[in-house]
């Protein structure tokens, strides 16, 4: 049909879909395939709590709403379900146009704990020149908390073959304990009543 460019634009829920498929999406005979677009929806590759693939056909715009990705290995999954395999989410975009935003969610799945250095293709944008903008909570970096640690990976938009989202696991750090940040608070209250007492026995001299 005449017209702009029409768009699968996905409102709420969760969508776990081995392929979502844009190419019948057109302004005109001929025209500008459209695309998909996020508008609150969360897109989950092989369901929440399990490691899958989805390949959309077409551009990709995160509007807003969420990418959830399952780490259950070192190896992408190429099936729409793995069940946790060893393996983790991957979303596969054919289109010419990745614009993100939204949030991202990264869960460690079937027991599975990353080791430092190790790499993880979240998007392959196999036909964009590269991505626009980022996820609003993971720009550079995207911390996961999990067993007591903190994971913090480095988050490169340009990776892969230069225009993939890939997270890489750069440093493990343990969270604080309560009672830690009760005694970090109880030194700094005594270290400025000193500060204060000295201030105070200075200007009575």
């Amino acid at each position: 049909t005449g017209g702009a460019v029409q768009v699968l634009s996905l409102t709420g829920g969760t969508l776990a879909a081995g392929r979502i498929d844009a190419t019948n999406l057109r302004g005109s005979v001929g025209g500008t395939n459209g695309g998909v677009v996020n508008n609150g929806t969360n897109i989950a590759p092989g369901d929440l709590g399990f490691s899958g693939a989805t390949a959309i056909v077409g551009d990709l715009t995160i509007a807003s709403g969420t990418m959830s990705f399952d780490l259950g290995g070192t190896t992408a999954s190429t099936a729409f379900q793995d069940v946790g395999l060893g393996k983790y989410d991957q979303v596969t975009i054919t289109g010419t146009t990745v614009t993100l935003g939204g949030d991202l969610d990264v869960k460690f799945i079937a027991g599975f704990t990353p080791v430092v250095s190790n790499s993880f293709t979240l998007i392959n944008a196999s036909g964009a020149a590269s991505i626009s903008t980022t996820f609003i909570n993971a720009a550079s970096t995207y911390t996961v908390t999990d067993g007591g640690l903190n994971y913090i990976f480095g988050v490169n938009y340009a990776g892969g073959t230069g225009n993939d989202v890939v997270l890489t696991l750069n440093n493990i750090t343990p969270i604080p304990e309560p009672s830690a940040y009760a005694a970090l608070a109880g030194f700094g209250a005594i270290g400025l009543a000193l500060y204060r007492r000295r201030r105070s026995l200075k200007r009575a001299a």
